[in-house]
């Protein structure tokens, strides 16, 4: 598998995989508003340069997401994503009750147009559903 590095701190770390063609993203603990907004400003300008269309958002190790982190997702990033050209994000969940609800709440609560959003529970069936093609 081919990984091409994008962004890695301590709470996400985000790479494309070439093989699979997905941006995959893997979050962890708490996360901070400002920390959310560095990983998805390093991903706006991955998939822009890139012309990405499929996005896997890894909850397995996220502990929660904050009120204030919702609203940036639901209100600015997810529309800003998907005028940049995303077509499908899936988000593999934690099995942890919490932020499972957490990242649930966000896919139900978000308006988009075009750009399709699925909740999964095992990577491979987010990678399936990625490698779908919408006719």
């Amino acid at each position: 598998m081919i990984k091409l590095k994008i962004f890695e701190t301590n709470y996400s770390d985000i790479y494309f995989d070439d093989d699979e063609g997905v941006l995959i993203a893997r979050w962890s603990g708490f996360l901070q508003p400002e920390q959310v907004k560095n990983g998805c400003r390093a991903i706006a300008d991955y998939v822009t340069k890139n012309q990405i269309k499929r996005y896997l958002s890894d909850h397995t190790e996220l502990k929660a997401l904050s009120n204030q982190v919702r609203d940036y997702l639901i209100s600015e990033w997810f529309p800003e994503i998907e005028n940049l050209g995303m077509e499908k994000i899936a988000v593999l969940v934690s099995q942890n009750a919490f932020p499972k609800a957490s990242a649930e709440k966000v896919v139900n609560e978000t308006q988009i147009g075009r750009m399709k959003i699925l909740t999964c529970s095992s990577r491979p069936d987010c990678l399936e559903w990625l490698r779908q093609n919408e006719h």
